[in-house]
């Protein structure tokens, strides 16, 4: 092969590198990340991924927060509203457990109380001195004998690196992946897998998929996970990056800004709310 030739290959293989960029564009991350000197932990907002229901206002074209690429069972990046389809590949970095007790929208949103470990409030007017101790965090039964979830809904967070993003989307590479309500389960199955797979959390890369459930009133999605094979050297590398980075902050998930009924929407099934993380 002459040298123009291998050249020319080389340079084939560079823009397939980066894939979606024009010929001379500069790489989203270029650099060493210069002009970012002032910002501290206060300022970093981790986005979540936001599992789209049928009545989710994203694929609703006559509301003001449609996304045009949206569909059911889709999982939205709640920043940038970009859409990873119905699965994503990821890297868990940690694993969070929170509280946060929200008010109705009704009543202006926003949070009454809540934990950033689900130990000891921190957030709000922090109405108890310790969540395990607090009404709002057991459940109850109503006037039918009905169990009763708690009003203050505990949260499975895992902050997490994307896999398999074009260089062009790599700005939606760090998201929070969130169980919470009937996903709880699967929250600790992942925390669990993780776990017992040994080393770090983010040795291990795992797939997070929607599934389409049904019942008598209707049709809803539910999230699952499972282990997704082996990473390779440059990508545990890239996690455990993103873990020194974020090991020491006080991290501030955008779900915190939320009102309960915009993270746990109404499917319009029963009358419970269903995750839509």
């Amino acid at each position: 092969m002459t040298k123009k030739s291998t050249d020319l290959t080389k340079k084939k293989d560079e823009l397939e590198l980066v894939e979606g960029i024009p010929a001379g564009a500069i790489v989203p991350s270029t650099g060493s990340g210069r002009g970012f000197d002032e910002m501290d932990a206060d300022d970093y907002i981790v986005p979540y991924v936001k599992m789209m229901q049928p009545l989710s206002p994203e694929i609703d074209e006559d509301d003001p927060k449609f996304v045009e690429t949206a569909g059911k069972g889709d999982l939205l990046n709640s920043l940038s509203g970009y859409n990873y389809g119905d699965k994503l590949k990821f890297i868990p970095i940690m694993f969070k457990k929170r509280r946060i007790y929200w008010k109705d929208r009704s009543d202006g949103g926003g949070i009454i109380c809540g934990s950033m470990n689900s130990k000891q409030p921190d957030m709000g007017d922090m109405i108890a001195d310790s969540c395990r101790r607090c009404p709002k965090s057991k459940w109850t039964k109503d006037d039918k004998e009905n169990s009763v979830p708690p009003a203050c809904t505990l949260i499975y967070t895992f902050p997490a690196v994307v896999l398999g993003l074009s260089a062009k989307d790599i700005g939606n590479k760090i998201v929070a992946v969130s169980f919470m309500n009937t996903s709880s389960n699967a929250g600790k199955e992942l925390a669990n897998m993780a776990k017992f797979s040994g080393g770090d959390i983010f040795a291990r890369p795992y797939l997070l998929e929607t599934k389409k459930e049904k019942n008598d009133k209707g049709t809803y999605y539910v999230l699952t996970t499972k282990l997704a094979g082996l990473l390779t050297a440059e990508e545990y590398a890239d996690a455990e990056k993103v873990w020194d980075m974020l090991k020491d902050m006080t991290i501030d998930f955008q779900d915190d800004k939320h009102t309960k009924d915009e993270m746990t929407e109404d499917t319009g099934i029963d009358g419970n709310p269903v995750e839509v993380f």
